[in-house]
C-alpha cells in the first residue's frame, strides 16, 4: 500500500495535480476570504447625488454569510439616513478548473439613479434608472403602530410571495424564504416608517438568489405597505403574489457585453484568487 501511495503522489506531481492535495477546506477558505472581502467592501463609495454630498455608509459587518456546493460569499448593505440604498455580495465560486474565482454583485435600492462607480476597476456601473420601483400592496392591512407587530406583518407579506428560478424550464427551482429578514431598518426620513429586506434561497445551500424589499411609508391617505423585488442572480426569475405573476426578469447577460453596465443589478467576475498570496498578506498585516 505504501508503494501504491508513492506512485499516486508521484503521478500527481507529474501531471500538476499536487495542489489538490493541499487545497484548503471550505472553513479555511472562508477564514481567508472574509477579511479580504471586508476590505474590498469598505473601499466602495456609493453616492446618491452628482455633488457627492450624499454618500451611503457601509454597515460594518456583513448581514449574511452563505455557502452553496463549495461556492461562498457574504452580503453587505450600504445605508443613508438608515435606509438601505445598495446591497452587494462579494464572493467566490469554484470554476471548471477547480479554482476559486472572485465575483462582486450589487443591486441599487435607490429611489433615484445612483452615481457612477467603478466595480473593482473592471467595470463601470452607470445606471440611469432608480434602483427600485416601490409598488403599493393594496391587499395588506395598515402598518401597525407597534414595532414588533410591524415585523410580524412584514414576515407575513414576504410569505405571500413565491419565487421561481429558471421559470418554465426543466431546471425550474422553487426558492425558499429565509426564516429571518436579511436586514431590518428604520430611517430618520419621516416618510419611511419601517423596512426590511427578505431573501429567497435555493435548496442546495444558503445563497440568496432573489431579494424582496418591504417598506411601510406615508401615503396620501395614511400609511401603506410597499414592496420591490431585487434580482440577485444572472438567471431568470419569476415572482408571484397570491397566485398572480407580478414580476419576471430574463437572463441577465449585460456583464458579458460591455465594460459600462447600466442596469440596476450588476455582477462581475474578477478572476482567479491566489489564496496563498491573500493568506500571506494577512500574516504580514494582522
Amino acid at each position: 500500500m505504501l508503494a501504491t501511495a508513492s506512485i499516486l503522489i508521484l503521478t500527481s506531481i507529474v501531471f500538476g495535480q499536487v495542489s489538490d492535495v493541499s487545497k484548503p477546506d471550505e472553513t479555511e477558505v472562508v477564514r481567508i476570504l472574509e477579511p479580504y472581502f471586508q476590505g474590498q467592501a469598505a473601499s466602495y463609495e456609493f453616492f446618491l447625488d452628482a455633488a457627492h454630498t450624499r454618500k451611503a455608509q457601509l454597515v460594518e459587518k456583513p448581514v449574511m454569510r452563505w455557502t452553496a456546493e463549495g461556492n461562498l460569499g457574504a452580503v453587505w448593505v450600504w445605508t443613508l439616513h438608515g435606509r438601505v440604498e445598495v446591497i452587494g455580495c462579494l464572493g467566490a465560486y469554484v470554476n471548471a478548473a477547480g479554482k476559486y474565482e472572485a465575483f462582486h454583485e450589487f443591486h441599487s435600492a435607490t429611489l433615484k439613479p445612483l452615481q457612477k462607480v467603478e466595480i473593482s476597476n473592471v467595470r463601470t456601473w452607470e445606471s440611469q434608472k432608480p434602483g427600485v420601483e416601490l409598488r403599493p400592496l393594496d391587499s395588506a392591512p395598515e402598518p401597525s403602530a407597534s414595532d414588533k407587530l410591524r415585523l410580524v406583518q412584514m414576515r407575513t407579506i414576504a410569505r405571500e410571495f413565491e419565487v421561481e428560478l429558471n421559470p418554465g424550464t426543466k431546471k425550474t427551482h422553487q426558492l425558499r424564504l429565509a426564516t429571518a429578514p436579511l436586514f431590518r431598518y428604520q430611517s430618520d426620513n419621516p416618510d419611511l416608517i419601517d423596512g426590511a429586506i427578505f431573501s429567497y434561497l435555493q435548496d442546495n445551500g444558503t445563497d440568496p438568489e432573489c431579494l424582496l424589499m418591504v417598506e411601510a411609508r406615508k401615503a396620501s391617505d395614511g400609511i401603506q405597505w410597499y414592496y420591490a423585488p431585487l434580482r440577485f442572480t444572472w438567471r431568470p426569475l419569476r415572482l408571484t403574489h397570491r397566485s398572480q405573476v407580478v414580476w419576471q426578469v430574463a437572463e441577465h447577460n449585460e456583464f458579458w457585453k460591455s465594460r459600462i453596465l447600466r442596469d440596476q443589478y450588476v455582477t462581475c467576475s474578477l478572476g482567479v484568487l491566489n489564496l496563498d498570496s491573500i493568506r500571506g498578506t494577512q500574516k504580514e498585516n494582522p
